[in-house]
């Protein structure tokens, strides 16, 4: 299957067609969403629309599926820090458990241990915020710091004096 050889007829530089050059070696093309195996060509196992080495080591998936690692998932099934984008669970850029498939960057959640504001995860609230459920809520408008819940106030803004929690 050697088109061009080097030293002998079994050192490869180039296969005829229907072959690939693997080291110094040409075997078999196989078609797209094939794989070769001990027992030639075999179809990759659904949901891998391509796959390699075996037929459900994927290496894309069928339309609705995403690619992690060499497995197809649904969307939902991405693992955390990852969304899925163009058919593959792509990592998030910060400290995000999810993050928006248009801009990795920007978050929708927090691994735990960070705060959600403003599309970004940060290791804690701002003052006037207050953390509810892994999410920066700001205080009332009477509170300057609050606690558990956004009209439990710490202390109080200008002009107004703290009365219980109030």
């Amino acid at each position: 299957p050697c088109f061009n050889c080097s030293g002998s007829d079994t050192s490869c530089t180039s296969c005829i067609d229907g072959f690939t050059k693997e080291g110094n070696e040409c075997k078999p093309s196989c078609n797209s969403g094939e794989t070769m195996t001990s027992d030639g060509c075999k179809p990759c196992e659904s949901p891998c629309a391509e796959c390699s080495s075996t037929t459900q080591t994927c290496i894309s998936c069928v339309n609705d599926k995403f690619l992690s690692g060499t497995n197809c998932v649904d969307e939902s099934e991405c693992p955390k820090g990852t969304v899925g984008v163009d058919g593959v669970c792509k990592e998030c850029l910060s400290n995000c458990n999810r993050c928006d498939a248009n801009d990795l960057s920007k978050c929708t959640s927090c691994k735990d241990g960070s705060f959600y504001l403003d599309s970004q995860c940060r290791p804690e609230c701002p003052k006037g915020f207050t953390n509810i459920g892994n999410v920066c809520e700001k205080c009332n408008d009477e509170c300057s710091e609050c606690s558990k819940s956004s009209s439990s106030c710490t202390s109080c803004a200008n002009s107004y004096f703290l009365d219980g929690d109030k």
